[in-house]
C-alpha cells in the first residue's frame, strides 16, 4: 500500500512538472508567433513608418529611463554621454523606440555589467558594453533573422533583425561590431 501511494505521489509530482512545461512551451510560443507578426507586418511594404522632425535625445534619455529599474536589477550601471546640442532628425519616433528599447534588452542579457551609451553631435549613437559570452563571429550574424545567441533564453531571434529593418526605413544605418570583448552597435541616420 505505501508503495502504490509513492507511485502514485510520484506521478502526480511529475504531472505538475509536465504541466509547468507545457505552461513554458505555450508561452515561448506565443511570443514567438507574436514576433513572427511584429516582423510580417515591418517587412510588409505596407507598415506606416510615420516620418516627422523628432529630437533623437528626448527619444534616447526616454528609453532609458524607462530601463532604469531593469538595469539596476542587473547590476548595470550605465554610462551615458549625450550631446548638449539636440539633434533632429527626419524618423518615426515609435519606430525608433522599439529599436532602442530593443538594444537595451539585449544589453541585459549579454552585458557583464558595464554598458555605455553616446549620442555625439553629428547624431552617431554608440551603445557598447563587455559581453565575454559573444565574439567576433557571432556578432557579425546578430542583425539576420531568426539568429540567436546559443545561451539567449526564450529568444526569437527576431529583435535586432525587426531593429534593422526599421532603421533602414528610417533612412538610417546599424552596425555591430565586436572589438576587444565588448560589442559595439553604431546607429546613424540620414
Amino acid at each position: 500500500r505505501d508503495k502504490k501511494y509513492a507511485i502514485q505521489r510520484i506521478t502526480e509530482e511529475r504531472q505538475k512538472e509536465y504541466i509547468e512545461i507545457i505552461e513554458r512551451k505555450t508561452n515561448d510560443l506565443i511570443e514567438l508567433t507574436e514576433s513572427l507578426f511584429d516582423f510580417s507586418k515591418t517587412i510588409d511594404n505596407g507598415i506606416e513608418i510615420k516620418k516627422e522632425k523628432n529630437c533623437i535625445n528626448e527619444i534616447l534619455e526616454e528609453s532609458l529611463a524607462g530601463y532604469y529599474v531593469i538595469f539596476t536589477e542587473n547590476n548595470i550601471q550605465p554610462k551615458v554621454e549625450i550631446c548638449e546640442e539636440k539633434i533632429y532628425k527626419n524618423i518615426d519616433k515609435n519606430s525608433i523606440i522599439r529599436v532602442f528599447e530593443n538594444i537595451l534588452s539585449n544589453v541585459t542579457k549579454y552585458s557583464n555589467g558595464d554598458f555605455k551609451v553616446m549620442l555625439d553631435k553629428n547624431g552617431k549613437i554608440t551603445f557598447s558594453n563587455k559581453a565575454t559570452t559573444l565574439d567576433a563571429t557571432t556578432v557579425e550574424k546578430i542583425f539576420d533573422r531568426y539568429y540567436t545567441v546559443e545561451n539567449a533564453q526564450r529568444s526569437t531571434g527576431l529583435g535586432l533583425s525587426i531593429a534593422k529593418k526599421l532603421i533602414e526605413l528610417n533612412n538610417g544605418k546599424i552596425v555591430g561590431k565586436y572589438i576587444k570583448g565588448k560589442i559595439i552597435i553604431e546607429i546613424e541616420f540620414k
